[in-house]
């Protein structure tokens, strides 16, 4: 019984630590085209979060690309 404590610290220390080890920055990353039709897929398949997203990404990183109005208008729809 006396090692159920150290045994608790060491499990918690395992879980701890494999959280640490992720790297998911939750950046989207890819061309102007494969931002819009990703986020338009994700919008016609009702996923509004996630196309929002994709659009923001879109017009951050392609403010006046060709896709970037569009865009726009699809995002106002999503909200």
């Amino acid at each position: 019984m006396s090692h159920t404590p150290l045994v608790l610290i060491l499990l918690a220390a395992l879980l701890l630590g494999a959280c640490a080890t992720t790297k998911n920055t939750g950046e989207v990353i890819g061309s102007a085209k494969s931002l819009y039709l990703a986020g338009k897929k994700d919008l016609d398949a009702g996923y509004y979060d996630s196309a929002i997203e994709q659009f923001e990404s879109l017009e951050a990183r392609y403010p006046f690309g060709k896709y970037a109005q569009q865009a726009q208008l699809d995002m106002a729809y999503a909200y």
